[in-house]
């Protein structure tokens, strides 16, 4: 069935019958009849379709009986309660979201299996029904094993330590929808007299307005499973999903709803009705409605217009009592009296958007990975930073709308000076002013801005990639101007490609392979030796172009990056050839190691060789030289500290330190972010003698340095013989950089400096990206092993690198096959 799914899917929707199959699909089913009722059956289960209006009535023929063998696939495969067939498994199967929920942690009990088995919408939705967290199942986990003897196997039943009832709901709305629910005589018996009117007003009235029903009424029936609850969402509706609190992070299950469930999460925004989400999506209007359904019911997100209660209806007065409590404590919370527009940043989005504010217009997508929300999660950075950092990862998105409350927990960082917590801060900290300096700022001349600038979404690359190519193109031409990748991505990470909108960052995400360096260094004729390995090598000694080298870089095709000691090397050489095409570069020599990043575009003056008069710090310092200068500075001060100098996620040894020590101030609320940056003394010192570097020259020649923006990375090599040390060109990354205050200022102040968002610099760049990608797409081509074939086993939207055909060696930039 999953090898085919693709395959008969469409069918399955369509209500073919056998008889009215292709050949083609019958053939994939063994030209068997039974075989095409399986997989009508497994795929009904797996989607939790609705037995009346789909193929599976003609398979099974008794309604209950799917209806029961669906309850059970979807207990046993720790689903989400399938809130679109309320109306059957309340009233037909008795089963409500307490009870169902109740059965699954029983189960997950008597299996001991651990929280994190139960996926992350599961276990939100169990949240809210039973209360029961972590903390709480591990402590009712070690309850049920220290009840029975010691000489005993015997423990007590779970269901004695679970909930008796539903907590309270307390994500009910107004506008939500109640209906009533499986009554018994028994049940009636044990009802007061106000919940007995309701049952009777429910019964004759059939599905009710919560609002306009007494509201502790209404949460009495439902501690006693008697009614049920529908989130009602229309076409026309419009959602926000702000930052998430309350979100358990588990396990990704991977079927249908959770799929569709991110997919939104990513997609959605609070100018695109449902019924245009579903269109961008390519997916049935009605399925998307039940997925922001449960986002609203789990708390998720915001209907927009159910704010505040409507003036035109009559609501009952338990609920007015509740908004205006409400709107005492939090006067953002929806039903609550209309506020000013000074009240809070999530008032003023609402303000914004019902007047058709500048929110409607498009943005920068400014596009991050993984790795920097574990940062800002890791960090203990601030106590409300976790909630965004949290939407960032799950959501793969954080709105504009959103975007004054984050930086304000940014501005409130807990300054840290101590090993990876100081890293930590100084990635907050530069990530903030990029922020800052990117959104609404006039100065940068953005496409379709008015001169007002544009606002800024935060969007995961991940995330991204996990939308089929066509959705993912849809999305992002429909929301954005320009898309700004962070520099550098994780090495797993495949950065997002984009023609439309305009692409600042990699043009491709072979960009960041091993291809790329091997043709970077065959266009520059410089570069350290390098050589790639195919799969499954063997070595019985070191290559002779790495023995004088102290340590090397290894590099699988997996984007697993090390540095070793060449007395390692062949050890781990082998052993990583088992699995993946390996490259492998030489990194220092006679113990001297050192790193120098150099931004680009720069300002024109620092190609000049004779630099303008400046005045020299007074500070002591020791020096490094560069091609025999002595400009870069290495001596902290009393009361600074030293920038970092290497990203992070590379595994390598630390540079030695090459810039001027800074301090990292916290602005205040007020500051806008919008001021061009200017480049230190010392700092442009180091820049201009680093443009005297052939190898940097020929780089600005021939790649598009100009227009895009990005750094390059050089490492110190002493090569025997040589005089002196000398600058070696190591690699090229594109993209905004957030590793280095120094480097990121300078890539902010020549952005706007050169107008690189303008839309004349942007039609360059993507003629520019165009011509790159294609040369090195067929320098790939020209070396793989099989050309541009796919793997079918791999999922539609993932790539893997394409492997050499054979060992390859790069010596100064010429590239020949070796002998291994």
């Amino acid at each position: 069935m999953a090898a085919n799914s693709d395959l008969i899917e469409p069918y399955i929707l369509q209500n073919f019958s056998f008889d009215r199959l292709p050949s083609s699909v019958k053939q994939a089913l063994g030209n068997s009849e039974k075989q095409w009722d399986s997989a009508v059956l497994d795929y009904s289960l797996s989607h939790q379709l609705r037995w009346k209006k789909n193929l599976v009535r003609k398979v099974i023929r008794d309604g209950l009986q799917y209806y029961t063998q669906l309850l059970q696939y979807s207990r046993t495969h720790l689903m989400m309660y399938p809130y679109h067939l309320s109306d059957v498994f309340v009233v037909e199967l008795k089963t409500t979201p307490y009870t169902y929920y109740h059965t699954v942690l029983c189960d997950m009990m008597k299996a001991e299996k651990s929280y994190d088995s139960l996926p992350n919408f599961s276990a939100g939705d169990c949240l809210n029904c039973l209360g029961i967290g972590r903390n709480q199942y591990i402590d009712m986990m070690n309850t049920s094993k220290s009840t029975g003897s010691w000489l005993s196997r015997s423990r007590k039943d779970p269901k004695t330590l679970l909930p008796k009832e539903p907590i309270p709901l307390t994500k009910m709305e107004y506008w939500w929808m109640v209906t009533i629910g499986y009554v018994t005589e028994e049940d009636i018996k044990l009802c007061s007299l106000e919940e007995h009117d309701m049952i009777d007003q429910l019964y004759d009235g059939g599905t009710t307005v919560v609002g306009k029903l007494d509201k502790k009424v209404v949460e009495s029936l439902y501690a006693k499973n008697l009614v049920y609850f529908t989130v009602p969402i229309a076409d026309e509706d419009k959602i926000y999903v702000p930052p998430l609190e309350g979100f358990v992070m588990n396990r990704v299950l991977g079927d249908y709803f959770e799929n569709l469930l991110y997919k939104i999460f990513v997609t959605i925004d609070a100018h695109t009705s449902v019924k245009d989400l579903a269109s961008l999506l390519r997916q049935d209007p009605q399925l998307v409605k039940d997925a922001v359904s449960a986002y609203c019911r789990l708390g998720y997100a915001v209907k927009l217009g159910t704010e505040f209660l409507p003036a035109e209806e009559e609501w009952h007065p338990t609920w007015v009592a509740h908004v205006t409590a409400l709107a005492a404590r939090n006067p953002s919370a929806a039903g609550a009296a209309k506020p000013t527009k000074e009240e809070s940043s999530e008032n003023a989005f609402f303000e914004s958007f019902n007047e058709g504010g500048r929110s409607a217009v498009k943005r920068i997508a400014f596009m991050f990975d993984s790795t920097l929300t574990a940062f800002l999660m890791m960090g203990n950075l601030s106590p409300g930073l976790k909630k965004h950092a949290v939407t960032m990862f799950e959501a793969g998105k954080l709105s504009d709308e959103s975007m004054d409350d984050f930086l304000k927990e940014l501005d409130g960082s807990n300054v840290l000076h101590e090993g990876e917590a100081q890293t930590y801060f100084e990635h907050a900290v530069i990530l903030r002013d990029t922020v800052r300096y990117l959104r609404w700022n006039p100065a940068l001349s953005l496409p379709g801005s008015d001169g007002k600038g544009l606002g800024v979404d935060l969007l995961r690359c991940e995330s991204v990639n996990s939308l089929d190519s066509a959705t993912g193109a849809r999305v992002l031409q429909k929301n954005y101007a320009v898309l700004v990748t962070m520099a550098p991505l994780a090495r797993e990470t495949r950065s997002v490609i984009s023609c439309t909108p305009p692409h600042l960052g990699p043009s491709i995400p072979e960009m960041s392979s091993t291809w790329f360096k091997l043709w970077l260094y065959q266009k520059l004729g410089a570069g350290p030796p390098s050589m790639l390995f195919i799969t499954g090598a063997r070595l019985d000694a070191v290559p002779e172009v790495f023995v004088n080298f102290d340590t090397v870089m290894i590099t699988a095709s997996s984007n697993e990056t090390h540095v070793v000691s060449t007395g390692c090397l062949l050890l781990t050489l082998n052993e990583m050839l088992c699995h993946s095409p390996v490259l492998v570069q030489g990194y220092s020599r006679f113990e001297l190691t050192a790193k120098v990043y150099l931004p680009f575009p720069l300002p024109d003056d620092l190609f000049e060789e004779t630099p303008p008069e400046r005045s020299r710090p007074t500070t002591p310092e020791t020096t490094v030289p560069v091609d025999g200068e002595e400009t870069l500075t290495s001596t902290p001060v009393r009361g600074q500290r030293k920038v970092l100098t290497a990203p992070v996620d590379l595994l390598l040894e630390q540079s030695e330190p090459l810039l001027e020590p800074v301090d990292i101030e916290i602005p205040g609320q007020g500051v806008t972010g919008h001021e061009t940056p200017a480049l230190r003394d010392g700092w442009a010192a180091q820049c201009r003698s680093l443009c005297q570097l052939e190898c940097v020259k020929r780089a600005f020649q021939e790649f598009d340095l100009v227009h895009n923006c990005g750094y390059i990375t050089l490492v110190r090599d002493h090569a025997p013989g040589a005089p002196k040390p000398q600058w070696t060109l190591f690699n090229i990354t594109f993209g905004l950089p957030l590793f280095d205050p120094d480097v990121n200022a300078t890539v902010r102040g020549e952005i706007e400096r050169k107008q690189l968002l303008a839309e004349d610099n942007l039609r360059e760049l993507t003629k520019s990206h165009r011509k790159e990608a294609l040369e090195l797409l067929n320098f790939v081509a020209e070396h793989q092993h099989l050309p541009l074939e796919i793997d079918p086993l791999l999922p539609p939207n993932s790539h893997s690198t394409p492997s050499p055909s054979q060992t390859l060696i790069s010596i100064d930039g010429c590239i020949s096959a070796a002998e291994v």
